[in-house]
């Protein structure tokens, strides 16, 4: 990963994250980097310096979800906000399968 002198934070996440024993995971989950189910990349510190500089992919997350678990799903808000059952909504007026939102 190609780290830019813009960012001389990285060097040093990316220094300290080496010396942390990363695994392989074990149980599926939703990458934001990719919005895509997770490889074995997330135990790389190339990954999590990349989740820092970019956007997240939190649509990509809830279309992957809904693809897979379509028929299971119910997105849960916890929190002080409504912002992403927001984003929630707004992805599902898109949506052909039907979606449940419990605020």
């Amino acid at each position: 990963m190609a780290l830019s002198y813009a960012s001389p934070q990285l060097w040093e996440f990316k220094y300290i994250f080496n010396s942390v024993e990363l695994k392989k995971p074990t149980k599926e989950f939703i990458s934001n980097l990719t919005g895509e189910f997770a490889s074995e990349e997330v135990a790389t510190s190339d990954y999590w310096c990349n989740q820092l500089r970019n956007t997240v992919q939190f649509a990509k997350g809830v279309e992957t979800l809904n693809k897979r678990f379509s028929h299971l799903i119910t997105f849960l808000e916890l929190g002080p906000g409504k912002g992403l059952g927001y984003f929630v909504n707004k992805y599902k007026r898109n949506c052909t399968q039907p979606i449940q939102l419990l605020p």
